[in-house]
């Protein structure tokens, strides 16, 4: 049986690969983790569509996506599965109540996504939580 997956499953971004954003780093004076080690962490991650391709091509690095669309998470899992993929992992979570199990983010990124997310949550005083 084949699975039919979302238009959501899809979406790669190319312009979020560590690769990319390592070099757009060094070139901005920083010193981010080697790619082939690193960590990446997306919210919002809908059924994988952006990360399972990393997870793929780095297989010494770990993903780590969250969501609350229980449905798209499930389908992000199965293809997984399918790939046997080890380095990566899909979880149903509110951004806003991130549990500590999945690591520590450094603030500048917890900034970024507060501000992206806060609106949707509490249009009126979204400033409040950054």
């Amino acid at each position: 049986m084949k699975t039919r997956l979302s238009p959501r499953a899809k979406t790669f971004y190319a312009q979020t690969h560590p690769d990319r954003l390592a070099t757009i780093g060094t070139l901005l004076g920083m010193n981010p983790a080697p790619v082939e080690s690193c960590r990446v962490l997306e919210m919002g991650c809908g059924a994988g569509g952006n990360l399972i391709p990393m997870a793929f091509d780095l297989a010494g690095s770990s993903f780590i996506g969250i969501d609350l669309a229980g449905s798209a998470i499930a389908q992000g899992r199965e293809l997984i599965a399918a790939l046997g993929l080890k380095n990566i992992s899909l979880q149903r979570l509110d951004v806003m109540a991130f549990p500590s199990e999945l690591g520590q983010i450094r603030p500048r990124w917890r900034k970024a996504a507060l501000v992206r997310v806060g609106p949707f949550r509490d249009r009126h005083n979204y400033k409040r939580n950054i």
